[in-house]
């Protein structure tokens, strides 16, 4: 059976709630267990709690009236300061016995005036039928007339309980109920907390479920509240980004889409023109023809291949062959390759003593300074010039393409790395180039253990630093290895 999270939470909060009450209930009930075990002790042993040291000093102060007035006078003096404890007094002239009260008696055989007396007492409510008796053995203290002379013995007697034993445990009884009812109204207390506590928590958690099934059918809009600091909060937060970033990839693969057919349309239009202009005999598949259908064919097979390799670096499947390359003789070779431009392409004299060596993959390498080059030749006007440089480092290289050209305005320089951006969305492949290029160029740099970045002023041109690992790097292994790049 599936538990919603409102009765797991119940489930959890309410047993501990529970639990503490109960071992605080038990506690309290030992506790009390020890009280009562202790005052039965006190009922059962016949202690007085009056001193009688103290009693005995009264009925000296009042021997005079006890003397005259006997066993009447002792029971008004007892119940001043005896506070409900019955009191017995032996003569010690052999005088009859003054008690307060008339049910006891001494054993036969106990000595009367001795400092331990053993009393009788007949239990029973006065003027009702004797329901049984005790024996008590007592201490007595002298009690001394105004001359300073002994005269009697004092013995208090302990209050009378029947029997002493049922009290307690009546008590102890109606104590267990009490904690059954207090124990009772906690449960349910921690009960309706336990309610109260997981609700707001449940309907937090319903939103966030509510929203991850519009985000699945396709609203990726959907945002949830991320106030506060608490587990849900940082949960949500979470699940914003997520809806963002998927809102973002959404929108950048109907871009691509939308930009893949703008790119190819253009090439694949002017093939399809040829081709039926020949078709319609309005031109003759003679050598020009063909080759600009050879060069419409290159424009879509060199796109197709910069989306594969794109494509790769980004997934990380992209093999490198990574080994000591001579960037000079490189940047050299590709600025060779060029086709003929009214833009002068000029490498910066290279330091003599500066380190040749990079630790690269000397295919992407130069597939880099292709890119980097058409870029710059693309923004830079006739007669201007684009200039390449190398610089030597601790433990790498630089190597740097600048144009003469507008510029990036400093808002567009950060996205000149994402595919099929252009600074001009206006601005087409003749004079824009196909947005791919520099997107490849990063993931070639990054997979190659490089960085690359771009600075700009506009009005007077860009350029783009490639920054590469020496092949005496410690880092890396001085053998050839293979290796797979793409941005981290």
């Amino acid at each position: 059976m599936k538990l919603s999270l409102r009765i797991r939470f119940f489930l959890t909060s309410w047993p501990l709630v529970v639990a503490a009450v109960a071992a605080v209930a038990l506690a309290f009930d030992r506790g009390a267990r020890q009280e009562f075990a202790a005052l039965e002790d006190v009922i059962l042993s016949g202690e007085s709690p009056h001193p009688l040291a103290a009693l005995a000093d009264t009925l000296s102060a009042h021997w005079g009236e006890i003397e005259t007035g006997g066993a009447g006078a002792l029971i008004r003096i007892a119940d001043r300061a005896a506070a409900g404890n019955d009191l017995v007094l032996i003569p010690l002239d052999g005088g009859a016995i003054l008690s307060t009260d008339s049910s006891v008696d001494i054993v036969e055989g106990s000595a009367p005036n001795a400092e331990t007396t053993v009393f009788r007492q007949r239990l029973g409510a006065p003027g009702a039928p004797q329901v049984g008796e005790r024996q008590l053995e007592l201490s007595g203290v002298p009690v001394r007339s105004s001359s300073g002379v002994s005269v009697a013995r004092l013995y208090v007697l302990p209050r009378e309980i029947e029997p002493p034993t049922d009290v307690v445990r009546a008590l102890r009884a109606r104590f267990r109920r009490l904690l059954l009812v207090l124990g009772g109204i906690a449960s349910l207390i921690a009960a309706v907390a336990a309610v109260l506590l997981a609700s707001p928590l449940v309907e937090r958690v319903k939103r966030l479920q509510r929203a991850a099934s519009d985000v699945g059918a396709g609203a990726l809009e959907t945002r949830v509240s991320d106030q506060g600091t608490d587990e849900l909060a940082d949960l949500a937060r979470s699940f914003n980004g997520m809806a963002a970033a998927l809102e973002r990839a959404e929108q950048q693969k109907r871009t691509l889409v939308a930009d893949v057919a703008h790119e190819l349309r253009t090439p694949l239009t002017n093939v399809v023109g040829l081709l039926e202009a020949i078709e319609d005999g309005l031109r003759s598949p003679d050598a020009a023809t063909l080759a600009s259908l050879r060069e419409e064919v290159a424009l879509l097979t060199g796109l197709v291949e910069e989306l594969q390799d794109l494509t790769l670096a980004e997934s990380g499947q992209l093999p490198f062959h990574l080994e000591p390359v001579d960037a000079v003789a490189t940047v050299e070779a590709a600025i060779a390759a060029l086709p003929p431009s009214h833009v002068q392409v000029r490498l910066e004299p290279v330091d003599p003593v500066a380190p040749r060596m990079v630790w690269a993959d000397q295919r992407r390498l130069a597939q880099v300074l292709r890119n980097l080059l058409a870029n710059a030749l693309t923004h830079t006007p006739a007669g201007g010039t684009v200039r390449v440089a190398l610089c030597g480092r601790a433990d790498h290289l630089a190597l740097r393409v600048s144009d003469s050209g507008a510029g990036i305005a400093p808002e567009h320089l950060p996205l000149v790395w994402e595919r099929f951006y252009r600074v001009d969305p206006a601005r087409g492949r003749g004079s824009g180039g196909s947005g791919i290029g520099l997107a490849l160029v990063r993931q070639l740099v990054h997979g190659m253990r490089g960085s690359v970045r771009a600075t700009s002023t506009p009005g007077m041109g860009s350029t783009f630093e490639v920054e590469l690992p020496l092949p005496a790097d410690p880092r890396e292994n001085p053998e050839n290895e293979r290796s797979r790049g793409g941005v981290p």
